[in-house]
């Protein structure tokens, strides 16, 4: 479908299809969308949208005949119906009027006032008093076309896009553009940064659950329980929306703040989005978000199933929490009990219980089902949504401030705040899985921080760009050394306490106190070690603060100092500039897919190779 022919809003989602002929060239060139996923995702959202918004909101209209003339009954009276107000045109009418009033009746604001009436010259005061009268009468009219658009905003499915941040949507679009470039630069590692996905899953579930309906589902039939697209696992996910990050990269783009993948495409947006999905994949993130989310679906709906099979009156405080929580209350799940129950054919697949929630004839429990298992995948795989972030991150500045860092902070508020709740509701069961998780989370941030630390120094022949010890020897100096600074880098990685510790990073950046820096000072570290956070090793102070975008500003900023002051040399007006370390770094900081395992090791190996020309100094 070109763009045109897919608008939003009563006029429909394929009555502007153009002449076939010049429509079939177009698709040989390539210019049309021809993928059936991508096709059905685009109408759904378009139709997802005008549905919501012609239940709640109501407008009345005139019958009309065949030939679009108003009907009237025997009294000469319209016959009037009403409908969904899709287009939310009753709403712009309502605003529109209501600043009219407003604006018809503007007066001068105080301050203005008690200036003007400062003036002797009644002349004077007067035109004072007059101009003050048209500024209010301007500044209503910008308060009544920011509603405007942002109630236009809504409609197209694209909240964030507010006039007063933007000015306009090419802000915005640019925000996208230059946030997957960040993305796709500097997010290689992010694999590895996920390691800890089956620790967030035993948190959520518990380890007996997680391990008996998650992992070991897949050491049994791997076949059934993830591997076959069509098996009952793995069709049901997707139905529920859990596991689609093969068809729509979802995780990933709320992950790295690509932009609001429901707002209207162009061009432009089409290619930077399939750049990033095409950046996922070799990255590896795709297919890790995918199976994990896949392992939490299987953990979730198996848990649901025992749960429902036991009845609510056998369950925990904590468990009947947690069941509240996913919006099941004690009758819904005794017809999810009666559905699974009366399920035709057989209950279960890799040996864990299966609802077939698309066989179920009770349509309720089959709709509180399915919405359960997507909402509690999302909370054991994080994906934010827009009601774990402030309403400035839902702004297109806002997602420049706050990319990379949505993420964290939805962690928090949804994995790591919401079973600790939980945990308190019940002191055995969900406390020491909570509590357990936790300390598993310190452990493999620990492992985290050292493998990203031996990927950021090893070379692709396996040496190390410090001539003087292998990546091993830097990780085992590190914890001898400066054992504070390390620990502080493990429960930093682990996201346990992602806010606070990103909030102590900044500071510490800036030279302020801060936790690691306590923790350093409580360890005794070795001042000749490494005395920085990890995750802000290669940040400058207004990146620590601004985000990436800044240091992309940043950075070219230097680069281009640089290179300036290397064509001065060449023409003999200025010295050849002196590189170092940092440079080289900034530089292939620009490098698109330049920290993914395997491409940084050959970077590495030209950051060794040109340091020994040089004669850097070796790293800390």
């Amino acid at each position: 479908m070109l763009e045109h022919e897919v608008d939003i809003g009563v006029s429909g989602y394929m009555k502007f299809r153009a002449d076939p002929t010049w429509h079939a060239t177009t698709m040989d060139k390539g210019f049309v969308k021809t993928n059936a996923t991508d096709i059905a995702h685009h109408y759904v959202r378009k139709a997802g949208t005008d549905a919501a918004f012609g239940s709640v909101f109501k407008k009345t209209v005139r019958e009309t005949d065949q030939d679009g003339k108003p009907l009237k009954d025997e009294n000469g009276n319209y016959i009037e119906k009403t409908i969904g107000d899709f287009d939310l045109s009753e709403a712009k009418k309502r605003v529109k009027e209501e600043y009219e009033f407003l604006i018809q009746s503007a007066e001068p604001t105080p301050a203005a006032v008690r200036k003007a009436n400062k003036i002797k010259d009644p002349a004077k005061r007067e035109e004072l008093l007059k101009q003050a009268r048209a500024d209010a009468e301007k500044l209503l009219v910008r308060k009544r076309d920011r509603a405007l658009a942002n109630i236009e905003a809504l409609r197209r499915a694209a909240y964030g896009m507010d006039v007063e941040w933007s000015g306009s949507n090419s802000f915005s679009k640019s925000v996208e553009y230059v946030n997957t470039f960040n993305y796709v630069r500097l997010m290689g590692g992010t694999v590895l940064s996920s390691l800890a996905d089956p620790i967030n899953i035993a948190i959520a579930n518990g380890f007996g659950n997680a391990i008996g309906y998650g992992i070991r589902p897949l050491l049994r039939d791997f076949q059934a329980a993830y591997k076959n697209a069509n098996g009952d696992l793995r069709r049901l996910s997707r139905l529920a929306n859990a596991v689609t990050e093969h068809e729509f990269n979802s995780t990933v783009a709320a992950m790295a703040d690509l932009g609001n993948p429901f707002a209207k495409d162009s061009p432009g947006q089409n290619f930077i989005r399939n750049v990033s999905k095409i950046f996922s994949k070799t990255a590896g993130i795709t297919f890790w978000n995918s199976f994990w989310r896949q392992v939490a679906y299987n953990t979730t709906q198996a848990r649901l199933i025992d749960d429902s099979l036991k009845g609510w009156d056998q369950l925990s405080k904590a468990e009947r929490a947690w069941l509240a929580n996913l919006q099941i209350d004690k009758p819904m799940l005794s017809k999810i009990r009666t559905a699974y129950e009366n399920q035709p054919g057989t209950k279960t697949s890799a040996g864990i219980p299966i609802g077939r929630f698309d066989e179920w004839t009770d349509k309720d429990a089959a709709g509180a089902f399915r919405a359960a298992l997507g909402a509690e995948s999302r909370n054991n795989v994080i994906m934010p949504s827009f009601s774990d972030l402030p309403v400035l991150a839902h702004s297109p500045m806002g997602r420049v401030l706050l990319q990379f860092r949505r993420h964290m902070i939805a962690n928090q508020a949804r994995l790591i705040g919401r079973n600790m709740q939980l945990a308190r509701l019940d002191d055995e069961g969900k406390a020491a899985a909570v509590y357990t998780g936790l300390f598993g989370l310190a452990m493999m941030g620990a492992v985290i921080d050292a493998t990203k630390h031996a990927m950021a120094t090893a070379t692709i022949t396996g040496a190390s760009i410090d001539r003087h010890r292998s990546s091993f020897e830097r990780i085992i100096d590190q914890w001898e050394k400066t054992p504070g600074t390390a620990l502080y880098n493990a429960l930093d990685r682990s996201g346990v306490f992602g806010v606070v510790f990103e909030g102590s990073n900044i500071l510490d950046k800036i030279g302020l106190p801060s936790i690691r820096g306590t923790m350093s000072l409580v360890a005794q570290d070795d001042r000749g070690g490494r005395r920085e956070a990890a995750r802000f090793q290669n940040r400058s102070v207004l990146e620590a603060v601004g985000g990436p975008t800044v240091g992309l500003i940043e950075d070219a900023a230097k680069l281009g100092g640089l290179a300036s002051q290397g064509i001065g040399s060449v023409i003999g007006l200025t010295e050849a500039p002196t590189l170092n370390r940092a440079d080289y770094k900034k530089a292939t900081r620009f490098i698109p897919w330049g920290n993914v395992p395997g491409i940084q090791q050959i970077l590495n190996e030209g950051q060794r190779q040109v340091g020994n020309i040089y004669d850097w100094p070796d790293p800390k």
